[in-house]
């Protein structure tokens, strides 16, 4: 995979700063990855992992809004944790002209409010060690390519070439997820071809699925098209090939099939605003797909629709929470588990709705219920924290459900009585419940496992114990559970079996 130069880490509150820096780095060459938005529910964890993973570097924005962004305060320390190896560099550029040792006071101070107790308990630590410029200083762009050359980080912009080809070539960047998307009969045609098809995939025989698609498709079957799509997109029975997935799904749209639509709109989108691959008009292409999806009742092209409505796309689409409500209301209907997360988000913040945290509440208990896992968070980190009186009904929840054996309730519960979270601090209730959490292979309960032998919290250290957990998280690919395992091996305190 071909690393971008640089990742922009800012909140976007300060984009026009940012912007302005941003664009003088791409006009000398830099390939730059920036964030476009996180998602309610979205793991901010695995996302900012993912975007320093992407790239040679990390350059953060340091400004009043950013130190106490959750996002911006993750990447960071994602960064910071990426900074320890050779390889990977990382800069700040203060947005303003605070003293730098005023700042890191700003930002201890901002710790003790921050709910994150995991950020809180480093945050004075993450800005870099050096490398820290000042927006203000005149020659602040040449500051910061010289120490980019000085790191051998140099511009590798790409020569323009046919976008469809880039894609093409970057198709672990641009691949769609449509395992949502189970091979059915939209339009409810009779088509033999398509059954066979259909019967296949579902045994798994995608070689046999990929022929009779194939026949069904060459017919004008928009069904088989889409499905033909999936195939190339996720490279089962045939060799994965993106550009063959876009053309079938493009076929099955121009027919109106409403989850070609979406899937074009999303992979439209995520090619031009992501990963600055786009295909001319892209980002306009995308949003008359989607709107097409949406009216036509489809719940995932009304959810996503949604997302953009509730962040907006600068030059393409305004904010308009209301809308985001409406679509996220026909999502929820519909049943679409992300869709009540987005909708509980609104009602949380009072977007485009009336505050109602019993609404919001309400949401996410079903969405849980239905095995929507990620609303836990939003339930605990997000609602709890903003209205503490739902901390008891919460609790009893997760409760229930862990009773019931559920392996993300009994982490969540873990995590609550590690933390303090909604009932007093309780190591050895915390150990007890992610135990219970491991033993059903939990790879975040195994991840905090190792952390609590490591650091000896509630129980004596066993660095031996410790490595076990991290291992066993890591093989789960458990963010940071790999550089935790490393960092007591490099540390001495294990040492390497012969």
């Amino acid at each position: 995979m071909d690393l971008k130069d640089c990742f922009i880490s800012y909140s976007h509150k300060d984009e026009k700063q940012v912007l302005d820096i941003v664009n003088k780095l791409k006009s000398k060459g830099y390939t730059i990855l920036m964030d476009e938005m996180f998602s309610a529910g979205e793991n901010w964890k695995e996302k900012a992992y993912e975007y320093v993973l992407s790239t040679k570097c990390t350059i953060v924005f340091i400004s009043d809004n950013s130190i106490i962004s959750k996002p911006v305060l993750t990447e960071m320390e994602e960064a910071k944790d990426e900074s320890e190896r050779d390889n990977y560099h990382y800069f700040a550029v203060l947005l303003d002209n605070e003293p730098i040792g005023d700042k890191y006071r700003k930002i201890k101070k901002i710790a003790d409010d921050v709910k994150d107790i995991r950020i809180a308990s480093n945050i004075y630590k993450l800005l870099p060690d050096e490398n820290i410029y000042i927006l203000n200083d005149s020659n602040v762009i040449d500051t910061i390519c010289d120490s980019l050359t000085k790191y051998n980080i140099l511009p590798s912009a790409e020569k323009t070439e046919n976008k469809i080809e880039k894609i093409e070539k970057n198709t672990e960047k641009v691949k769609i997820n449509t395992e949502k998307i189970e091979p059915k009969t939209e339009k409810k045609e009779d088509n033999e071809d398509l059954k066979l098809g259909n019967k296949y995939y579902d045994l798994k025989d995608y070689k046999k699925a990929f022929e009779y698609y194939l026949k069904a498709a060459n017919q004008g079957n928009a069904d088989a098209q889409v499905n033909l799509g999936r195939l190339y997109n996720n490279g089962y029975g045939v060799p994965r090939d993106i550009k063959k997935a876009y053309e079938y799904f493009v076929k099955a749209a121009d027919q109106g099939h409403s989850d070609a639509q979406w899937i074009l709109g999303n992979m439209l989108y995520i090619a031009a605003r992501v990963y600055n691959y786009p295909i001319e008009g892209s980002t306009k292409k995308a949003l008359e797909y989607l709107e097409k999806s949406a009216n036509q009742g489809n719940r995932n092209g009304q959810y996503i629709l949604a997302q953009y409505y509730v962040n907006g796309i600068k030059n393409y689409l305004e904010i308009n929470h209301e809308k985001a409500v409406k679509l996220y209301s026909e999502a929820v209907k519909q049943g679409h588990l992300d869709a009540h997360c987005g909708l509980a988000f609104l009602y949380i913040t009072g977007q485009g709705v009336p505050q109602d945290y019993d609404k919001a509440f309400d949401l996410l208990i079903k969405t849980i219920n239905l095995g929507n896992a990620k609303a836990y968070s939003l339930l605990t980190d997000f609602l709890c924290e903003k209205a503490p009186d739902y901390w008891g009904k919460t609790i009893n929840f997760i409760t229930k459900k862990a009773n019931q054996g559920s392996v993300k309730a009994l982490s969540e519960l873990g995590s609550s009585y590690y933390y303090g979270k909604g009932v007093p601090k309780d190591y050895e209730k915390a150990i007890y419940y992610y135990e219970k959490a491991a033993e059903k292979g939990d790879g975040i309960a195994l991840s905090n496992l190792g952390c609590i032998y490591e650091y000896g919290n509630g129980v004596p250290k066993d660095y031996e114990k410790a490595a076990y957990y991290y291992g066993k998280a890591a093989d789960q690919r458990v963010v940071g559970a790999k550089k935790s395992l490393d960092r007591l091996y490099e540390s001495g305190k294990i040492k390497l079996k012969k």
